[in-house]
């Protein structure tokens, strides 16, 4: 008995993935197709609006979580950044459905920042964080080959097969992504071994329960290392890069920022731990320089 409740709960859990999964896609094929970019734009800002307003089941875990990262602001302050990282948060969804138009009309939707020249590197590792439109990382170098991405895969396995081939599609099939296992970590160190010119992106602002208890925003969360050792080991430049949505929510700014210095400022070498708790702290500047566009739905502490 208890093993077919068992088997009927994984079957109406499959099918209700199925059944979500279909949605997404008929969402999406319907506003990429039908809906021009602009009235996109409209709609994910109404949709985004009303999102902050609703009693959503995360809420007070999101509050809370505005009230421990700013614990001066007074109620009316984190309820405004609540709602704006809501918005932002449904705008990425409806952005989704247009990145193969962004794409095609680049230099009209994205400026990139990169004061420090390391679009022109052969080999580079890049740190972001959900900030802005983190979708859009993997854009400026469509037209370079072994480009790679890490990311943690939704539980959904109808929704991570969807996502991952709109990813690699939308990016002219350049942007070669990876589940965050052992064995795809592995992969990429060779990659870095074999290859001259390869670049790879992890977003970092994720709970990993393989990770190590670092520092953010005054609290210990779990943190991977994985960055940190390969950027040690193979000595490569490790370089933050965040992509800030406009305040007239069409255009994006790519920012590359100035690689992480490996020493600290008597010239000693930082172990793997302190390089990343260096990465987490570059993460909580740009948080606290716009809370606005940081993703506060995810667990990211406890």
């Amino acid at each position: 008995m208890k093993n077919l409740k068992i088997k009927l709960k994984k079957y109406l859990k499959d099918k209700s993935d199925f059944l979500l999964y279909i949605i997404a896609k008929v969402f999406f094929l319907f506003f990429k197709n039908f809906v021009s970019y602009k009235n996109t734009v409209k709609i994910a800002g109404i949709f985004g609006k009303l999102l902050g307003k609703l009693p959503i089941e995360r809420k007070d875990y999101i509050l809370n979580n505005i009230k421990d990262c700013f614990p001066d602001l007074d109620e009316k302050a984190v309820k405004k950044i609540y709602e704006k990282s809501c918005e932002n948060f449904v705008r990425n969804i409806f952005d989704f459905t247009k990145f193969d138009y962004i794409r095609k009309n680049f230099v009209k939707y994205i400026t990139i920042k990169d004061e420090f020249g390391f679009l022109d590197e052969k080999k580079f590792l890049i740190f972001t964080a959900h900030f802005g439109n983190w979708e859009l990382i993997g854009m400026p170098f469509l037209n370079y080959n072994n480009l790679y991405g890490i990311y943690k895969p939704p539980k959904n396995k109808y929704m991570n097969a969807f996502f991952k081939k709109i990813r690699m599609q939308d990016s002219g099939n350049k942007y070669k992504m990876l589940e965050g296992n052992a064995k795809n970590l592995l992969y990429i160190n060779s990659v870095f071994t074999k290859y001259f010119n390869a670049k790879f992106a992890m977003l970092m602002d994720q709970k990993i329960k393989e990770g190590e208890n670092l520092l953010f925003f005054n609290k210990k969360a779990k943190t991977s290392t994985f960055l940190a050792k390969m950027a040690i080991k193979h000595n490569i430049p490790l370089v933050p890069m965040r992509v800030i949505r406009n305040l007239n929510n069409y255009t994006f700014i790519i920012e590359i920022s100035k690689e992480l210095d490996k020493k600290d400022e008597n010239g000693n070498k930082l172990n793997y731990l302190e390089l990343t708790q260096k990465m987490n702290d570059v993460i909580e500047k740009w948080v606290k320089d716009d809370p606005y566009q940081w993703f506060f739905l995810h667990k990211r502490w406890g």
